[in-house]
């Protein structure tokens, strides 16, 4: 008899009895069940194809699921209910389970209950798929219209749960589809195009990190050809455990190719498989594949990387027999900190700066390893948690050593220029980020900060021409496309930046960054209400002085002259917020006090960002003394060129 569906069910039994600990241990499960660890993820595997990590979380998310259409708890109170440490966790896990938002989810139930009830014989239509959009210049999504059943009752509550379910699982699909499009209008696809899917790691799953690392390094390694056009890992990461096949996945991110691969390591012995695959055919047409000791994986990494450059006929450089370390302890440590960072989190990022710091210990030649350091700090100096200048200082200091160390570290330029950029050294900033894109020509956010340069000094044709190249090299990045769309405003293409809002709405709506991305464009158009609205919902999603401010030059503009000054006096009359206060005065058209805060915020080199093109201040533009505050600032009349 096979004693694993007992197992099975017993862990399930488990796990239901402990949802709301956030702090199950595995070691007591198995103790409880009479198993080794590496047994119950050998089981759960076979069985489920889910490591035992993943496997638990599903079950908590299923419960929540059920709580969230059955109940009237919070859904703070649901993450609690189901031991997720955190709502932003549990919504990025729910997300990523059932292709919805809690929130969303919740209010179609919520919806549905409150629907009017049709009678028994009356046939329910499903929205016609024209109804998902609105008008362009509402934004707005449609609810979705499915009536109760007269007497219903818990099963058929459930259907209609699954039914939203599936329905929400439409339109994110819908979503991606329209973003796709909107791509595919901008860039045909090249022939020598190709995007890497997430390598799906066999081992233990704390030991994910090193599947990732290594796709990340083949990513890094053919990112380097100028020819090659590679999809960002942040897009493609979209895409684990799609039930999507080859061809729509290769439609979807514009590409002709895709790498795929596996990667399952025990202790020091490792087994990789890698294929690349032909989209129109969906035909593999090179694979390779490794089993060895891990002391050879770089080498090993380069040998797929030269390959599969040989098949997209590019030319093979030096670059690609080079290895980030010599050391697999450091790389460990290495892709730690890289993992950690992703949160940006006070708390995550000192951590991330400490598993560097080790990898720098195992290995002082360690190049990439002082590059992420570098921008470590430049994110505790830009997020504030610790002293701006100290933490540009840390960056500076350790970007250059990276560059010391291996001449062509695109990263550790980038950060460099972004550092040159806030201090407002705009010829350094653009020398750097030239060199940067020389040495990384397809990575997606060094191109979308050059963009970001370029808006700065005000050469917007430029600007847009870079955020678009940064959009088709990572079209699922909120960052990235919520920025695009606000060069877009800011520039007055407002036909392409109505467009890309009514393309991304259903697919980063739930981000502040993409309804900063609409407040701009409304403002952009002077619809003082509309971009309030937006604002409002960014201070829910991300409470911050930023968009506080925002919201009080808007009520100005809108004449609510009371709320904008009662807001003035609450802000500390200190250096970090004249540049708020010279915001605020710019919705209450006081010309006097706003040049007056940008005078002094110049001269503490924190100007309003895109001080020269910014909506919020066009009514300086003809005004002399706004001219001279951009001199002292070096944006009145920059010439640089572009790469």
């Amino acid at each position: 008899m096979n004693p694993e569906p007992t197992i099975l069910k017993k862990l399930d039994n488990l796990i239901e009895a402990n949802l709301d600990n956030p702090d199950f241990a595995l070691n007591a499960v198995c103790q409880e069940l009479g198993v080794s660890r590496s047994q119950l993820h050998r089981m759960l595997i076979e069985e489920t194809q889910l490591s035992t990590t993943l496997y638990i979380r599903k079950k908590r998310l299923e419960k929540a699921k059920i709580l969230l259409s059955t109940t009237n708890l919070r859904i703070s109170e649901i993450t609690d209910a189901v031991g997720i440490s955190s709502h932003a966790n549990f919504s990025k896990y729910f997300i990523e389970e059932f292709n919805i938002s809690p929130r969303d989810f919740k209010k179609r139930v919520e919806e549905q209950k409150n629907s009017v009830q049709k009678p028994k014989n009356e046939v329910e239509y499903l929205p016609e798929p024209a109804r998902v959009q609105e008008p362009p210049a509402a934004f707005a999504r449609n609810p979705v219209d499915i009536s109760a059943a007269s007497t219903p009752d818990f099963s058929k509550m459930y259907a209609l749960v699954v039914l939203f379910v599936v329905i929400g699982i439409g339109y994110y699909f819908m979503a991606h589809s329209q973003i796709f499009k909107s791509n595919s209008e901008l860039t045909a696809i090249p022939e020598n195009s190709v995007a890497i899917l997430p390598f799906k790691n066999l081992g233990e799953a704390q030991k994910s990190y090193f599947s990732e690392g290594v796709m990340e390094q083949i990513h890094s390694s053919l990112a380097s050809f100028n020819e090659l056009k590679i999809i960002s890992t942040t897009s493609s990461n979209k895409y684990a455990n799609t039930p999507k096949t080859i061809p729509q996945i290769a439609q979807e991110l514009r590409v002709n190719y895709l790498l795929n691969g596996t990667v399952l390591q025990i202790e020091n012995q490792v087994r990789i498989t890698v294929e690349l695959v032909r989209a129109k055919d969906d035909r593999v047409v090179w694979t390779k594949k490794f089993e060895g000791d891990t002391k050879n994986i770089f080498s090993y990494m380069n040998t797929v990387s030269k390959e599969v450059a040989g098949e997209l006929n590019q030319k093979l450089t030096h670059k690609l027999d080079k290895t980030p370390t010599q050391s697999l302890p450091a790389y460990n440590q290495y892709l730690q900190g890289r993992q950690l960072l992703q949160t940006r989190t006070k708390e995550k990022t000192e951590a991330g700066i400490t598993k560097f710091d080790k990898a720098i210990e195992l290995d002082a030649g360690f190049a990439d390893a002082y590059a992420d350091k570098a921008i470590a700090y430049f994110l505790m100096g830009e997020d504030q948690f610790m002293e701006v200048e100290t933490a540009y200082k840390m960056a500076e200091k350790n970007a250059l050593t990276a560059i010391r160390l291996d001449a062509e570290n695109g990263r550790a330029y980038a950060v460099l220029g972004l550092i040159y950029k806030v201090q407002n050294k705009w010829e350094q900033a653009m020398t750097t980020l030239h060199i940067a894109l020389k040495f990384s020509p397809n990575d997606a956010l060094i191109t979308y900060w050059y963009s970001l340069t370029l808006r700065s000094i005000g050469q917007m044709e430029e600007a847009i021409k870079y955020s678009t190249k940064a959009v088709s090299l990572d079209p699922l990045s909120s960052t990235i496309y919520s920025g695009h769309i606000i060069g877009c405003a800011y520039a007055g293409q407002l036909a392409t930046a109505e467009k890309a809002i009514e393309d991304g709405q259903l697919v980063f709506n739930e981000t502040h960054l993409f309804h900063n991305a609409k407040a701009f464009y409304y403002l952009k158009r002077q619809e003082y209400k509309a971009a309030l609205a937006e604002f409002l919902q960014c201070d829910q999603l991300s409470a911050r002085i930023y968009y506080k401010t925002l919201i009080a030059y808007t009520k100005a503009k809108l004449g609510q002259q009371s709320e904008a000054e009662l807001y003035l006096k609450s802000l500390p009359p200190i250096p970090d917020n004249y540049k708020y206060f010279a915001t605020v005065y710019a919705g209450l058209g006081a010309r006097d006090n706003c040049l007056k805060y940008l005078q002094l915020a110049a001269e503490k080199s924190d100007s309003p960002n895109y001080l020269k093109v910014s909506p919020l201040f066009v009514f300086l533009h003809n005004d002399a003394r706004f001219n001279a505050i951009l001199q002292k600032l070096g944006l009145l009349n920059p010439a640089f060129s572009t790469p």
